[in-house]
C-alpha cells in the first residue's frame, strides 16, 4: 500500500500526538523490546534511520521509559509472532491491542491479555538490560550516521 504526501503527514502527525503523552507530568511507565535486527534493517533514508535511533535513545534516557533490546543471537523466541500492546490504568482492566493490516483491535478478556503477558515477559527476560540496550541502540545511531 503506497501512501501519498498527505496520508504520510496525517499518520506522522497521529503518531507524534499519541507520543505526546510522555511529555504529560505524570507521564505512563513504557517497556518496550525491540529485536536487534530491526535496528539494522533500513526504512527510509539513512538519516531517517540515524534519526528514529537517536530517538529511541532519548527515550531510553526518561525515567519512565525502558527499552530493551533482544539480540539477534538469541534466534527465534516466542515475540517473532507478532508485537505485544498491553496497556493498563489503576481503573480499567489490562487491554491488549492486536495490530492488524487493516484495522488495531482492543481485548480485555483474560485468557489472551494473560497469554500475551506471559510472551512478552518471556521474551524481556531474554533482553539486554538498560545499559546493554542503550549501548546498542547508540551503535546503531553511529552507523547510521555513517
Amino acid at each position: 500500500m503506497r501512501f501519498d504526501e498527505a496520508k504520510v503527514g496525517e499518520r506522522l502527525e497521529v503518531r507524534m500526538a499519541r507520543q505526546a503523552i510522555l511529555e504529560r507530568p505524570d507521564p505512563p511507565d513504557i517497556t518496550i523490546v525491540l529485536w536487534e535486527p530491526v535496528l539494522h534493517h533500513q526504512i527510509g533514508s539513512g538519516e531517517t534511520m540515524r534519526d528514529q535511533m537517536a530517538r529511541l535513545v532519548a527515550l531510553s534516557d526518561m525515567p519512565t521509559v525502558t527499552i530493551h533490546v533482544l539480540p539477534s543471537s538469541h534466534g527465534a523466541t516466542p515475540g517473532l509472532g507478532g508485537a505485544i500492546q498491553l496497556a493498563a490504568t489503576a481503573d480499567a482492566p489490562e487491554l491488549l491491542v492486536s495490530d492488524s493490516l487493516v484495522e488495531d483491535k482492543l481485548t480485555n478478556d483474560p485468557v489472551l491479555v494473560r497469554r500475551a503477558s506471559s510472551t512478552f515477559n518471556s521474551v524481556r527476560a531474554d533482553a539486554l538490560n538498560r545499559a546493554g540496550s542503550r549501548d546498542i541502540l547508540t551503535e546503531a545511531m553511529e552507523r547510521w550516521s555513517s
